[in-house]
Formats: structure tokens, C-alpha cells, sequence
């Protein structure tokens, strides 16, 4: 028995609160899909690698090689969004620490994160030398053998590039929140 219409506006309004849950909630909204997506892709590029494959009476070749590429890559950068969210969220609210946030402030090192994202180029561009002189000396070669390990070298150096451009950010967050832990509340007191 009401007298007045709602005032809710269930799609504004549930839109809103969808979009307060999911912006703080970098777990659900970047780590658990990130995660899923970063495996499935590795899984592919695993299976692809060495060339194509038939599973179950399927045939599994370069395009499902170059989704396993895209899912790797998008699973890393959002990844890589859900760890500068959950730094930034502890910037925010100070009490919201989790692993990922501890991890952050005491394990990650700018100098680790440029160690491996170089390492994984380094790897990467080896590879796809390594497949350029094979080529460069058999011009007849060729070279569709070798299209998966292209495709594998490729990805390889685009995360390690993207290591190590997210590492300086990260880096920034980190050391932003590190000193204000540290000489935030002695700056308040002069």
C-alpha cells in the first residue's frame, strides 16, 4: 500500500552500485578474470608451441595459437591493472592490505621486474634471430614450420617489454605509498 511511486531507478541505480562493487573489488573485476584468462592462453601457447596438434579429433593450428598469444597477452595487462588497483585502493584506504598489497610493499623490486621483463625479451629476440639466420641462409627454406615459434618468440618479447614499462609504474605506486607509511604521519606533526 504506497501512496507515491519508487523512487528508485532500477538501472541507474543498480548500475551504480554494480559499478561501486566492481571498482572496488579489483579482485573481481581485474585478478580472478585477468588470472583466468592468462592461463587459458599459456595452456595454448603450451600446447601450440611446437606446432599444430589434433586433439578429440580436432584440429588445433596458428589461429588457435595466435588466440592462445591474445589471451596471454590480455590476461597479463589486466593482471598487471588489478596490482596497480589494489596499490592504489591501499593508497586510498589504509586498512584494506591484502597479499597482493604486502607483496607489493615488501617482495616487488623495480630492479627484479626489469631483470626478468629483459630477460624475457633478451629470449624472445634470440628466438626470432635465431629464426631469421636459419632463413637469411636457406632463402628457398620454408618457413611455415617455424611459424609457431615466431608466434611463441613474439609473445615472449611483448611481455617482457610490458614487464618491464609496468614495473617503473608499479615501482612509482609503491614507493609513493612506502613513504607516505613511512614519513606521512611525521610530516603532519611539524
Amino acid at each position: 500500500g504506497r501512496d507515491r511511486p519508487p523512487h528508485l531507478r532500477s538501472f541507474r541505480d543498480g548500475w551504480r552500485h554494480l559499478r561501486f562493487i566492481l571498482t572496488y573489488g579489483p579482485n573481481y573485476l581485474y585478478l580472478t578474470p585477468g588470472a583466468a584468462l592468462f592461463s587459458l592462453g599459456l595452456a595454448l601457447v603450451a600446447l601450440l608451441a611446437g606446432g599444430p596438434i589434433t586433439l578429440a579429433g580436432r584440429y588445433f593450428g596458428i589461429h588457435f595459437l595466435a588466440l592462445g598469444s591474445l589471451l596471454t597477452l590480455v590476461g597479463f595487462n589486466i593482471l598487471n591493472l588489478g596490482v596497480f588497483a589494489k596499490v592504489i585502493a591501499l593508497q586510498q584506504s589504509p586498512g584494506s592490505q591484502s597479499r597482493m598489497t604486502r607483496w607489493a610493499l615488501s617482495g616487488f623490486t623495480l630492479e627484479a621486474g626489469l631483470v626478468i621483463g629483459l630477460a624475457l625479451t633478451a629470449i624472445g629476440a634470440v628466438i626470432d634471430l635465431a629464426l631469421l639466420y636459419r632463413w637469411l641462409e636457406a632463402p628457398g627454406l620454408q618457413m611455415e614450420n617455424s611459424v609457431h615459434v615466431g608466434f611463441v618468440a613474439t609473445l615472449v618479447i611483448v611481455l617482457g617489454i610490458n614487464l618491464v614499462f609496468s614495473s617503473f609504474l608499479l615501482s612509482m605506486l609503491v614507493t609513493e605509498e612506502q613513504e607516505r607509511g613511512r614519513y606521512g604521519t611525521e610530516a603532519t606533526k611539524k
